[in-house]
């Protein structure tokens, strides 16, 4: 679509868009039709959805986070603004992430994704790196209530992406 390239290419991000508390002017925004074609390719692009960093839609993308490919079956429209706009306000427990000091003072914060036979401890980020901590370097280790998506990856969608990437994801 002209509009997404034009985006890509300018880099600049919509405006006015309302505060992520503010969530019925985001079901506003996102009410209406949508386009699945267009969707699809903000979900997979590199600059604009960058969904598939994290994850995963019928076997492409990454499963750090939950697969989305049947998503449509069993959330409503009003629910997924809600969690794209809102990411932290409810979790399930297998995708809490966990922050991790170590004992040179670093600090990864990342989803649980393993452990390798010696005890490293295995976080995947918000990019996809998976960093691997050795137990001897843990100083502490606690969940986190902030969610591993990003706040604010809303406001990096026009109102029409939003409708298109909602069609996209919640089609049955």
């Amino acid at each position: 679509r002209k509009e997404l390239v034009k985006r890509v290419l300018e880099r600049n991000p919509p405006k006015d868009l309302p505060k992520s508390e503010d969530l019925a002017a985001w079901q506003s925004l996102a009410g209406g039709e949508g386009d699945p074609a267009a969707g699809e390719r903000i979900f997979f692009h590199l600059r604009v959805g960058s969904c598939f960093r994290c994850h995963e839609y019928e076997g492409r993308g990454y499963t750090i986070g939950p697969d989305l490919s049947s998503i449509g079956k069993s959330m409503t429209r009003e629910r997924f603004i809600q969690s794209l706009v809102q990411p932290s306000r409810e979790m399930a427990p297998q995708f809490t992430p966990w922050v991790v000091l170590t004992n040179e003072g670093e600090t990864i914060t990342g989803l649980y994704v393993g452990e390798e036979v010696d005890g490293t401890l295995k976080l995947a980020d918000q990019n996809g790196r998976v960093h691997r901590i050795h137990p001897r370097n843990i100083e502490q280790k606690k969940p986190s209530e902030q969610s591993i998506m990003p706040a604010g990856l809303a406001d990096n969608l026009t109102p029409q992406e939003l409708k298109d990437l909602a069609a996209f994801l919640l089609k049955k």
